[in-house]
């Protein structure tokens, strides 16, 4: 009682979490926050009025929590809490301070040296260039994404729909049809993996 969510992430992490696992927000009664293992990555879903609020200023401590730590486990929620921050501020339309968000998030991925979460970043980093009509940023940023992932046998099909996207937005039209024909055949690569 009385832990702040960093407090109560942190200890989750370090005591193991259940997925589902529900932490309640003493400061904000209204909100709900579950935590969610996936991929052996945890996470917080939030909820409620107010949420993104609260959200930011939630994730804005785990930050400075996780950045403060001497705890090598504590230190790597640096990277997802810069993320969610992100996301986030993306959502509200604020894509500049997203922006600084998911760079820093980036190089805190690559400080832990985790390609996937390096990948991910580098596409929130490209999504977010794309949205704020940074479409050569993006651009440059997904084709280094694509190529990495036809070479490693594992092609993203997220990177493609963004390539789309981006494609359209240059007026390129045949260009956005060959990024769709690749994510198409990317997810069906994907569905033929077992689960």
């Amino acid at each position: 009682l009385g832990q702040t969510v960093e407090q109560r992430l942190v200890r989750a992490l370090l005591h193991g979490a259940h997925p589902g696992q529900r932490l309640r927000v003493v400061r904000a009664p209204a909100l709900e926050v579950r935590v969610v293992v996936e991929g052996g990555e945890l996470g917080l879903l939030r909820r409620g009025r107010g949420a993104a609020a609260v959200a930011e200023l939630e994730d804005q401590r785990t930050i400075d929590y996780a950045r403060a730590s001497a705890d090598p486990k504590a230190r790597r929620w640096e990277g997802p809490a810069l993320n969610n921050l992100g996301a986030s501020l993306r959502e509200a339309g604020r894509l500049e301070p997203s922006l600084v968000a998911f760079r820093q998030a980036l190089a805190a991925y690559e400080r832990v040296g985790r390609a996937d979460r390096m990948h991910f970043g580098r596409w929130q980093v490209a999504h977010t260039l794309r949205r704020m009509g940074r479409h050569d940023e993006a651009l440059a940023l997904l084709q280094a994404l694509a190529r990495e992932g036809e070479a490693s046998g594992r092609p993203d099909p997220y990177v493609f729909q963004e390539l789309a996207l981006v494609h359209d937005a240059r007026h390129e039209p045949e260009a956005a049809a060959r990024s769709r024909a690749l994510r198409h055949r990317a997810e069906l690569a994907l569905s033929k993996e077992p689960m």
